[in-house]
């Protein structure tokens, strides 16, 4: 963790300021890799192996080898939390740690490179290098990590959350793929419903098929949108429900069969989705044999990984582009673009808003039952190509 990153933080379960007690440096003294997080509110919060672990208490965990190599420092700082015996593991139970786990660290997520998935992002937000200097950029709902540090790689300034112990292993892997951008790279492990962020911190949120995981995707919505500064933006990717026919086909099917997956201990879950992978691949690899199929062959743990987030999250809403819209009009963003890749987009949609100076409660204008195509050309100027990232 940066020595910079507290100015953003605040207290997930009151958002006051939070006191920073530092128990071991990293690489520099600017680093910090182990410490406690302390609020006026009496909440705690650990921060070990280079993340901030910002959850609250009946949702997080004090890990185990952090209060054993720190128990005289949390004598002093925590005694209630040692003594209580509320230390915990890791999270159980919880879909995305298990998903996470299962992915093996390399260029590919989603069946997509890591260098399409930074273009990708750049013309989710409509941004460029250069006019995101000086800026910080949270990427809400970070999965393996991977995308926030080829971000920061090409010189954002990133701070990367995720509810998922996934935030462990991204800051572990963070060099390989950050490089000599690490230093502008952040993981912390927060809940997008209760962000430990002080109001208006960033001036870009990029929240790619997250929020519709959430117990209540508009509430979620308004949280992450709280987070953007006046004149920033903020972007959307969630599942639609204006499905075209074989696509509801596919969608129907799929909610039929979760509930029957999740009668299953997660070990049986995952070894259905390897078989399930290993007999989808197979037929892939015959269609392209014979000249019929197109599609990326990509190996067989990572099409299990794609199998377990189809059939495991608790939450899968749907939702349609007007319906979006509304939310970002309602929350201060009164232009709204749809910026979705149409390769991207049988599934789901993506928009950006912009967010005005204004107070959001102000902002109660019908939105247009379309997304609009353009914002103002001042805004959305120097979109880098591929060749830039």
């Amino acid at each position: 963790m940066n020595r910079d990153l507290p100015q953003l933080l605040r207290c997930p379960r009151c958002r006051q300021q939070l006191r920073l007690s530092i128990y071991e440096f990293g690489d520099t003294e600017q680093q910090v890799s182990s410490g406690l997080f302390q609020c006026p509110c009496n909440a705690q919060f650990p921060i070990w192996r280079g993340v901030p672990r910002l959850l609250l208490s009946e949702r997080g965990s004090w890990p185990s080898e952090f209060v054993h190599k720190f128990r005289d420092f949390l004598e002093r700082d925590a005694p209630q939390a040692v003594q209580s015996g509320a230390l915990q593991g890791a999270l159980r139970g919880y879909s995305f740690d298990v998903e996470w786990s299962m992915y093996r660290y390399g260029q590919l997520t989603w069946e997509l490179d890591l260098a399409t998935r930074v273009k990708y992002a750049y013309q989710y937000l409509q941004i460029s290098e250069e006019m995101m200097e000086g800026k910080i950029v949270l990427d809400a709902g970070c999965g393996n990590g991977t995308l926030s540090a080829a971000l920061a790689a090409s010189g954002l300034r990133i701070v990367a959350m995720d509810y998922s112990a996934s935030v462990e292993r991204a800051e572990a892997e963070k060099r390989r793929f950050a490089g000599a951008g690490g230093h502008r790279l952040d993981y912390v492990q927060g809940d997008l419903q209760h962000p430990p962020f002080a109001p208006e911190s960033f001036d870009a949120v990029y929240c790619d098929g997250v929020l519709h995981h959430t117990p209540d995707t508009h509430c979620s919505f308004q949280s992450v949108a709280s987070l953007v500064k006046p004149k920033g933006r903020m972007f959307v990717w969630l599942y639609r429900s204006d499905l075209r026919s074989i696509y509801r086909l596919k969608s129907n099917i799929i909610r039929l069969l979760r509930p029957l997956m999740r009668v299953f201990p997660s070990w049986v879950v995952r070894a259905l989705c390897y078989g399930g992978a290993t007999i989808l691949e197979t037929r892939l690899r015959i269609l392209r044999a014979v000249g019929i199929g197109k599609r990326r062959i990509v190996p067989v743990w990572l099409k299990a990984l794609n199998l377990y987030d189809t059939f495991t999250p608790l939450y899968n809403h749907q939702h349609t582009r007007s319906e979006v819209i509304a939310w970002f009009c309602e929350a201060g963003f009164p232009e709204a673009v749809e910026t979705t890749i149409p390769s991207l987009g049988n599934m789901g949609f993506g928009i950006l808003g912009l967010r005005t100076l204004g107070n959001p409660r102000s902002h109660r204008a019908e939105p247009s039952a379309r997304p609009r195509r353009a914002l103002p050309c001042d805004t959305l100027s120097h979109v880098p190509s591929s060749s830039n990232l």
